[in-house]
């Protein structure tokens, strides 16, 4: 069993991502829940958290900012300035913020907060929602090595993850962050597939899934790149061969390399607005 870090915990924004990550904390035994506290706008949501969870609902904003060691800050990007600047000024270098606003620099958090205050910006994906997440971070100036530890031990929560330069945050959303909906998108042509080849929809959709869940699996716990493990699906002059030239004649590759350009980029887009 771990040993729960001695810090308290406030995580503003308790929807998807932030009750994901709320959830794989108190799961994993990374914070107790007695030394949780959640505010969020909605009401019904707070009380239901509170009551999955353990947890404590604080009474503000700023009070919870004033009590905890880090705070996990999960709203959305368009919104951040504006929730973040009624009570910024609660922070300081004893009360670490980590952000999980795509597209909001570190520089762009600190400019907000009073000097020396530690942030940590975080991209962590949907899968967290199931305890199955890729995250990256990156640290704000005043990042110590102890930050870094409570971060890591955070995201972690809920599934890999690891510490990259700020300069690679796009490329890394760009992976992990937009790369589930890439998945998705495969996930409903190959439904698609089957069923114009005559397979009930229910059934294709199960054997679609299912065998996405198991390829991904397999390539997570293999020893061998995925290239490997394609070529040990296709058998000379087979089907999975003539599907994958298929594939190949249709750009398949250059599409995807193509698609995750466009999100890097879209990412420095959101970045320059954010911070106009």
């Amino acid at each position: 069993m771990n040993t729960p870090l001695d810090i308290n915990l406030g995580v503003i924004g308790v929807g998807n991502m932030g009750g994901a990550l709320l959830a794989g904390v108190v799961q994993a035994a990374v914070v107790s829940p007695s030394r949780i506290q959640i505010f969020d706008t909605r009401s019904d949501v707070l009380e239901a958290t509170r009551s999955a969870l353990g947890v404590t609902i604080s009474e503000s904003n700023r009070a919870l900012v004033a009590s905890s060691d880090v705070v996990l800050l999960c709203v959305k990007p368009q919104v951040m300035a504006a929730v973040l600047g009624g009570f910024a000024d609660a922070f300081g270098p004893e009360t670490a913020l980590v952000s999980v606003a795509a597209g909001i620099t570190c520089a762009a958090l600190e400019r907000q907060v009073p000097p020396g205050t530690p942030v940590v910006r975080a991209m962590p994906n949907t899968p967290c929602l199931v305890g199955k997440g890729a995250s990256g971070w990156s640290r704000g100036t005043a990042v110590t090595d102890r930050h870094a530890a409570w971060a890591e031990a955070i995201l972690g929560a809920v599934g890999y993850v690891c510490e990259i330069p700020e300069t690679s945050m796009n490329a890394l959303t760009a992976v992990s962050g937009s790369g589930p909906a890439y998945i998705f998108h495969a996930i409903e042509a190959m439904i698609a597939g089957g069923v114009a080849l005559g397979l009930p929809s229910e059934l294709s959709s199960k054997l679609a899934l299912h065998t996405v869940a198991g390829a991904g699996a397999l390539a997570v716990s293999a020893d061998v790149a995925p290239g490997t493990l394609r070529q040990r699906v296709m058998s000379p002059g087979g089907t999975t061969e003539a599907a994958i030239g298929v594939l190949r004649s249709r750009d398949f590759q250059d599409a995807i390399v193509a698609a995750m350009q466009r999100a890097h980029d879209r990412g420095e887009e959101m970045a320059a607005e954010l911070s106009s």
